[in-house]
């Protein structure tokens, strides 16, 4: 369900985006690992319209191809782009070159829909997390308070790390209780975050700098393990699990007014309750189904 729902939210922007010979860009990352998936999303696309373009291309190619014109279209080998997609350049670790980030500006100047746009890819930070958990922060967006109450009740503890007194208590809480926290840079991808003694290690070092504003401290989740059989291309195995569930969902929208906003599937990861991570491409964890009782 979640890619035909997916597929659907581009079809949506690119009719919305008004240019019927405009194509839809996905941009990706080098040697792409998640080639897979993508392609799935894209098939779906054509089943919804055969007549869409789908195009594939990593930040090197962009660079000799991208053009922005005065009135803001966007075009890539002198076809109009509708949808930028970004499977790449979301990580530090994408910007290998000083030119693609001539490349990101002339995306985000454009007037081609983005998925994710600047700030929405920055609304899903780290840091952000950290500020939507402060007092009457969630109260500037939603009027509804029990609302507010609902959504505050599912949060777990969020601790700033900036250069006062807070940051230095969060950090003294940290040092003597590694166990109970996480702590996260602004990284996206999955690996990048930092458990038990190593935090006591890399706090020790940066603790009393402003190094450790690069990070936030997060209350550790610990859910109950329960039963699982893994099953991979080597065999099986009985482990005691934990799960993390996500969900998918497509907004369009055009400044203040939303056109398409729902709910669009979900992705069940499982892991060994042994592992701090959890990725699916570092074999750390599995794709699993929900089972509702």
């Amino acid at each position: 369900m979640s890619c035909s729902r997916v597929a659907h939210g581009f079809f949506t922007a690119w009719k919305d985006y008004g240019n019927p010979n405009a194509i839809i860009l996905f941009l990706c990352q080098d040697n792409e690992p998640n080639i897979f998936d993508q392609r799935a999303v894209e098939y779906a696309i054509y089943d919804l319209d055969e007549h869409i373009t789908v195009r594939r291309k990593t930040c090197w190619e962009l660079i000799a191809s991208i053009a922005l014109s005065p009135d803001g279209k966007l075009f890539v080998d002198d076809e109009e782009v509708a949808i930028v997609y970004f499977r790449g350049l979301y990580t530090a670790d994408d910007y290998t070159d000083e030119k693609f980030w001539d490349v990101r500006l002339k995306v985000e100047m454009s007037r081609a829909i983005l998925c994710p746009s600047i700030g929405y890819q920055l609304a899903g930070c780290k840091k952000m997390q950290e500020v939507l958990a402060k007092p009457d922060v969630l109260e500037r967006f939603i009027d509804d308070i029990d609302v507010v109450q609902k959504l505050r009740s599912t949060f777990a503890g969020f601790y700033e790390l900036e250069m006062n007194s807070d940051g230095d208590n969060a950090v003294q809480m940290a040092i003597t209780n590694p166990d109970l926290y996480v702590l996260k840079p602004q990284r996206e991808g999955g690996g990048n975050n930092i458990y038990g003694e190593d935090i006591v290690t890399l706090l020790s070092e940066i603790g009393n700098d402003e190094r450790r504003c690069a990070y936030i401290l997060m209350e550790k989740i610990c859910p109950k393990p329960l039963d699982n059989i893994f099953v991979t291309a080597s065999g099986h195995q009985e482990v005691q699990a934990i799960s993390e569930l996500g969900t998918f969902g497509v907004i369009l929208a055009r400044g203040k007014d939303v056109i398409e906003n729902y709910f669009a599937g979900h992705l069940l990861r499982s892991k060994s309750h042994e592992h701090n991570e959890g990725g699916i491409g570092s074999g750390l964890a599995v794709l699993d189904s929900p089972f509702l009782v």
